[in-house]
């Protein structure tokens, strides 16, 4: 007689001789290969379903990785310093004046790579006024003083893409630009080296658009001029010298193509 127990089978034999009943039954080996091979086969979609997931993810993190694009940026210089030397014939001071905060705007075209790595072009330009109400008191004359960065740069960035919403980057950038100054109501440039550092965080709002969030601190050219200075009643022919750091928080918009 068979009978079936679970999946698996149970044969049921009457004794011929003595009316008697044995069971008769496979050794259980055929029952827990069965049941090893369901678990397998459970286990075995699992994995492909997981298996599928993260290549999924992986796909689209390198899909976001690898593309061209382009950005822009808008911000405040919120901060920074401007480091003054006037020199004059028995005239020597330095003047450490903090900034006023002022727009700041920049432009970029950028290619990263699948290491999390872009490389960048950017143009810029940023605006300060310069707090120099003390100065102006010591010197006895109207010591306004504004600055205009703008220039050109190539950075280098590197983005860390993970399974957050959030993708913190850094950068660091170095070019040419030209600062513009208008100290003593006359207004100069001088052109040189920019430089720049960069930290933020990039949002993906779509597999093409992406918000950024990000702090820069952008060192500009020196500047020099001269000028007569009135000091203490007595006039000076004086140079005056600058360099100026600012510190710029921006928002910008990145399209990917």
């Amino acid at each position: 007689m068979l009978r079936k127990t679970g999946n698996c089978a149970k044969i049921r034999r009457r004794g011929p001789e003595l009316g008697s009943r044995s069971d008769i039954q496979p050794d259980g080996i055929s029952c827990a290969t069965e049941e090893v091979m369901k678990r397998s086969a459970w286990i075995g979609a699992a994995l492909a379903l997981s298996g599928g997931a993260v290549s999924t993810a992986t796909a689209q993190s390198i899909g976001y990785l690898e593309n061209t694009y382009v950005q822009v940026n808008l911000g405040l210089g919120v901060a920074g310093e401007s480091d003054i030397d006037i020199v004059g014939p028995d005239l020597r001071g330095r003047i450490d004046t903090d900034l006023e905060a002022g727009p700041f705007v920049s432009a970029l075209v950028g290619n990263s790579y699948t290491s999390g790595l872009a490389l960048e072009l950017e143009g810029l330009y940023a605006e300060n006024d310069l707090d120099t109400d003390e100065v102006s008191r010591a010197l006895q004359t109207d010591f306004d003083v504004e600055s205009r960065i703008y220039g050109g740069l190539a950075n280098v960035k590197y983005e860390y893409v993970n399974e957050s919403p959030l993708f913190p980057y850094v950068a660091a950038g170095l070019g040419y630009g030209e600062t513009q100054y208008r100290v003593f109501r006359d207004t100069g440039s001088s052109d040189g080296l920019l430089w720049q550092l960069k930290a933020g965080v990039a949002v993906p709002v779509s597999s093409k658009v992406t918000m950024d969030l990000g702090y820069r601190f952008l060192r500009s050219p020196d500047y020099e001029t001269s000028a007569r200075v009135n000091y203490q009643g007595k006039l000076y022919d004086a140079k005056f010298k600058a360099a100026t750091g600012v510190h710029t928080l921006s928002t910008g918009v990145r399209l990917a193509f």
